[in-house]
């Protein structure tokens, strides 16, 4: 990909043109080439490279007061269920937040939250394959379930990511294959 792109933007109207490329960081620092290539394009002044932090206190109060929630009781339920890595995250915030609106409170146990957080993240969100009926046949459970083999597999592996690629010859010693 990174080649197609540094290829096609040679041929690319800057003027006019404004372009924004997302990834996990991981990725990012593997595509240094491509980042050359817009600084090279756009020059150096007009070319930022941005890594998202995470949530802030002020953010996560925002959030609530926006979405009509008590902030204060809100940020006491996320302390007594040591739900802090959920609400620093915007799509686990949102099922903090919905959760927080629907029930006024978290489930009792820090277990029964996450697992309902794991269950929320397994769905299917996309409304053009939910309308397309091309949202997969899995259930968010059954994908659940699939999600914990994957991650004792990493675990007892020692390996902190998935290699997806077909050829194995420049795999990380901290990925695991798939093939």
């Amino acid at each position: 990909l990174v080649r197609i792109l540094k290829r096609e933007i040679e041929k690319l109207p800057t003027d006019r043109l404004c372009l924004r490329i997302t990834c996990r960081t991981s990725v990012w620092l593997e595509s240094s080439s491509l980042e050359e290539k817009f600084k090279e394009k756009w020059k150096e002044a007009n070319t930022g490279i941005y890594e998202l932090a995470p949530l802030r206190r002020t953010d996560i109060i925002e959030a609530a007061k926006v979405n009509g929630v008590d902030y204060d009781n809100f940020l006491q339920e996320i302390l007594n269920r040591e739900a802090t890595p959920l609400a620093i995250k915007p799509v686990t915030l949102i099922f903090l937040l919905n959760t927080y609106r629907k029930n006024g409170e978290f489930p009792l146990s820090q277990k029964e939250l996450y697992e309902q957080g794991c269950l929320h993240l397994c769905e299917e969100v996309n409304p053009d394959r939910r309308e397309s009926g091309n949202k997969g046949k899995l259930s968010s459970y059954q994908r659940l379930v699939l999600a914990g083999r994957i991650a004792a597999v990493m675990i007892f592996a020692n390996r902190a990511a998935i290699w997806t690629y077909s050829e194995i010859v420049n795999m990380p010693n901290s990925d695991i294959a798939i093939l």
